[in-house]
């Protein structure tokens, strides 16, 4: 894992909800969110996927409170969130969220996209 995913993980899980990049360790519980992390060259965007899994039988609501969570911690501009070799610029990406389908049925879960810039120093 490098230190820019690293970096994104560190922030999601102090920020909004506890991250993992897959796959899931076993002893994982709902909720949680899940990435398959991307690596981006010097000041170039990129779309980051982030999956928010919780536990819910008739709505996803639990789901997007944690995108709420997260549009709040980035707010308007997006976040610039500092790492130990990167600066991390992380804004919403389009669409921002969306329903994810899932085979369990009282499992909910939404993707979020994150559009994404990696600075190292």
């Amino acid at each position: 894992m490098t230190n820019q995913s690293r970096t994104l993980i560190q922030w999601l899980n102090d920020n909004v909800i506890k991250t993992y990049s897959d796959p899931v360790p076993k002893n994982a519980s709902l909720p949680y969110a899940t990435l398959s992390y991307g690596i981006s060259a010097f000041g170039r965007s990129y779309l980051q996927q982030v999956i928010i899994w919780t536990r819910a039988e008739k709505d996803y609501s639990d789901a997007y409170s944690y995108v709420d969570k997260l549009q709040t911690a980035l707010g308007h501009a997006g976040a610039r969130v500092p790492g130990t070799d990167c600066i991390l610029w992380i804004r919403k990406g389009d669409p921002f969220a969306q329903n994810n389908t899932n085979r369990d049925a009282d499992v909910r879960s939404v993707m979020v996209n994150l559009d994404i810039v990696a600075y190292y120093r």
